[in-house]
């Protein structure tokens, strides 16, 4: 069995040496191509031998993750000849970085070859590195850039059965190998925007005439292949986005006018939490990204979602956890949440002119949990923040509602405690004539909205007791309030006039697990809620918006699934939603929703799928005033 063993993998070796040594013989070449480096060669699989040894996926990848390179060589080695993509792109990677087989990365290379071909993404990524170093091949920038554009843009991210070895994968992914390359920025991590920042970079050092051809060599593949890509855009690159027509999924022409449906991505993950609308049809969302002492994005997009700028905000020694954004009258703009350290969380939130330059941080905190959750601003140009702060007595441990006052320069100018037995958490603020609304949650036996109306200067008028999980409140016309909660697994909007009595509540009960996120006051005086939802049974969350009129009677229900096969899908409630594909869980979580004037809606929220190398992006949906959206998703890459 041995020898048979060794037989397969030496045929596979011999094949795939001869196919390196062709692709080295095109000799070195410098930054300018000439027509003989730009015409493709013609990619063919090697011819090898049936293999005899029964070879595993699973135990081969096993043996990836630990280490145990012999082994995982073995397996792979045979699956590789079977014309499996995850398994050619998996053993180009061994050869590459020699582990459990003696280094060549000529080999590696056509291995990748082969793999990306087929449309293996990572494959295609890897090739278009090895095109750009001139690893295993000579260099060739029109390739790299054709790669790299259509790794960008392949559906097989998330479904590759390649993640499995993403212990290895991971540990690997260095650039010790990716040598004598132009200045770029780092792309970090193998994945979709490592992808998309690499296009973009080195697509700014190719000529006009290159830039065509690399536009020829993508839509040459794409026609070959029309169920792997979704839509992308190629801002250095005129024209080279895949025809809608030709994906397999509706077309973005047929969706209402005005509407759009993106996902903004960045080589690091990034959630997105916050939306507020910045004047001239464009709009400041704000993210929080991974890791520790993980910073904030801050992102500018215009009416159609195009990203006009961006900004990393960070803290010297604290994680940044976004929470909320505020326009300010000045044309400013504030946001906070908390700042994460070793031991506690602070309040904390920070003001900022129209172009994102700091004008003045403020952060409050002790030993325990503090945060700020909600701002308003106040009529002489400072700022009004609603959060939690933490207490402790002997092993006791509550927390309370705070309100606090700053000026225009940010200095604190009252503060104001609302001390009650047991937990309690803020949720919102809205003003209410002189004074304002504020809602909160008690969580003590178990979970109540708290509704209170304040004066100016913060102290209580009166208090008013709902069951349910409150998540957002606004004002209505009358003086009242419109509270959206959570109650029973169903969304819950309850309607009180302005002295917080109750006028009307109403359950929108589903089947399915329902959780609200935010509400939003449309100019008709509709109500516009979102939140998640999920099968029972299953594990993947979809964002839901539903249209209530002034009443509570729902209008429309729209469900916007995760299902990166088809770029995501806008679905009526009739419609069963999409179920998820070869185990994929892929999570559509909405967090805020903003109504325009002319009735459209603009939603922000993530997709992220926690399942395969924990990608997450910020998503923004614009639909029509009846919740209608392009189906595909645009895919585009922060800076």
């Amino acid at each position: 069995m041995l020898c048979d063993r060794l037989f397969t993998h030496v045929v596979l070796v011999a094949c795939l040496i001869g196919c390196g040594q062709r692709s080295q013989q095109a000799g070195p070449s410098t930054g300018e191509l000439s027509e003989k480096q730009l015409t493709p060669v013609e990619s063919k699989t090697p011819q090898v031998a049936e293999p005899t040894f029964e070879a595993d996926y699973t135990l081969g990848i096993a043996a990836l993750n630990t280490r145990v390179f012999s082994i995982a060589a073995q397996h792979i080695s045979v699956l590789a000849t079977t014309n499996d993509i995850d398994s050619q792109y998996l053993l180009s990677e061994l050869y590459l970085h020699g582990d459990g087989l003696e280094r060549n990365p000529a080999t590696a290379s056509s291995l990748a070859a082969m793999a990306a071909e087929q449309g293996q993404p990572m494959a295609q990524y890897q090739l278009g590195r090895m095109y750009l170093h001139g690893v295993g091949r000579s260099k060739d920038f029109v390739e790299a850039v054709k790669w790299f554009t259509l790794s960008g843009a392949n559906k097989q991210w998330e479904t590759s059965k390649a993640n499995l070895a993403n212990t290895y994968l991971r540990s690997v992914d260095r650039d010790e190998f990716f040598t004598g390359a132009p200045p770029l920025r780092l792309a970090r991590g193998m994945n979709r925007f490592s992808a998309i920042v690499y296009r973009d970079d080195v697509a700014r050092l190719l000529t006009t005439v290159q830039r065509d051809r690399v536009k020829d060599l993508v839509k040459e593949w794409w026609d070959k292949h029309p169920d792997l890509h979704v839509q992308m855009t190629c801002p250095f690159i005129k024209g080279c986005d895949a025809p809608a027509s030709e994906s397999g999924v509706e077309p973005t022409a047929s969706a209402p006018s005005g509407t759009w449906n993106r996902s903004y991505g960045h080589t690091e993950s990034v959630r997105g939490r916050a939306l507020v609308a910045a004047g001239a049809g464009r709009y400041l969302v704000i993210g929080e990204m991974t890791g520790w002492h993980k910073p904030v994005m801050l992102m500018l997009i215009d009416s159609t979602g195009e990203i006009v700028s961006t900004r990393v905000l960070s803290h010297a020694a604290h994680s940044l956890d976004p929470g909320f954004i505020v326009a300010l009258p000045s044309g400013e703009f504030a946001l906070g949440g908390k700042r994460i350290g070793e031991r506690s969380w602070d309040a904390w939130v920070t003001k900022h002119t129209a172009s994102g330059v700091e004008i003045w941080t403020w952060e409050h905190g002790g030993e325990r949990v503090d945060e700020a959750v909600a701002a308003l601003p106040s009529e002489d140009g400072g700022l009004l923040l609603l959060g939690t702060e933490s207490t402790r007595s002997g092993s006791v441990e509550d927390s309370d509602i705070v309100l606090v006052r700053l000026d225009v320069l940010g200095k604190l100018d009252w503060i104001q405690r609302y001390k009650k037995p047991g937990r309690q958490r803020a949720v919102d603020i809205v003003r209410a004539g002189d004074g304002y609304f504020t809602l909160s949650k008690e969580h003590n036996t178990a979970e109540a909205i708290v509704l209170t109306s304040l004066d100016s200067r913060g102290r209580e008028n009166w208090t008013r007791t709902f069951p349910g999980t409150p998540a957002a409140l606004r004002m209505t016309a009358d003086g009242g309030g419109i509270i959206a909660a959570t109650a029973n697994s169903d969304f819950c909007l309850i309607r009180t006039d302005s002295s917080g009595k109750e006028v009307w509540r109403t359950a929108i009960g589903t089947p399915d697990v329902d959780s609200v996120s935010a509400v939003a006051v449309a100019p008709d005086a509709d109500f516009v809620i979102v939140g998640t939802t999920r099968k029972p049974g299953t594990v993947r969350w979809d964002a839901r918006i539903v249209r209530t009129d002034r009443a509570g009677r729902v209008r429309w229900k729209r469900t916007y699934t995760g299902d990166y096969r088809d770029g995501g899908r806008v679905i009526d409630d009739a419609t069963p939603v999409a179920v998820r594909y070869n185990g994929v869980q892929y999570d559509v979580r909405p967090y805020g929703v903003h109504a325009e004037p002319d009735g459209s809606l603009v939603v922000v929220g993530t997709t992220d799928s926690s399942a395969l190398r924990e990608r997450a992006e910020i998503w923004v949906l614009r639909t029509d005033p009846n919740g209608l959206a392009p189906e595909r998703k645009t895919v585009l890459a922060l800076r």
